[in-house]
C-alpha cells in the first residue's frame, strides 16, 4: 500500500481541481481557496500566510471584503432608499466596518518590503 498523500496544503491547481479533493479536504481539515485563477489547498485556521504574495494576499483580502462587509453595504442602501437608515444603524455600520476590516488585516497581513 502507498502511504503517500495524494495532495498538499500548498498545493495549486489551475482554475479547476480534481473531484476527489474535496474528499480528501474534508478528511485532512483543509479548505480550497481562490487565488486569482488558482486555487489553493489551505488549512482553515493557518492559511499559511507566508506562502502567499503581496499580490495574492491582496486577493484574498479582497475576497473577505466581498464576503465579510459587501452585506452590511446592501442592507445600508436598501434602508437609505426606503428612508429607514438612522444615525444608530450608521454608527453600527461604521463600527462593524472597521472590526470586520482590521479582521481581515490581520487575517491576510502583508510582507514587510525592503525599500
Amino acid at each position: 500500500m502507498n502511504n503517500t498523500e495524494p495532495f498538499f496544503i500548498g498545493q495549486r491547481f489551475y482554475k479547476t481541481y480534481p473531484r476527489e479533493l474535496a474528499v480528501w479536504c474534508n478528511k485532512n481539515n483543509a479548505k480550497i481557496t481562490r487565488v486569482s485563477d488558482d486555487l489553493v489547498i489551505v488549512e482553515p485556521k493557518t492559511e499559511h500566510v507566508s506562502a502567499y504574495t503581496n499580490e495574492e494576499l491582496k486577493e484574498l483580502r479582497k475576497q473577505a471584503y466581498e464576503k465579510e462587509i459587501d452585506g452590511l453595504h446592501s442592507e445600508k442602501l436598501r434602508k437609505t432608499v426606503l428612508n429607514e437608515w438612522t444615525e444608530e444603524d450608521e454608527a453600527k455600520y461604521v463600527q462593524q466596518v472597521i472590526e470586520l476590516s482590521n479582521k481581515i488585516h490581520e487575517m491576510y497581513p502583508y510582507h514587510q518590503t525592503n525599500k
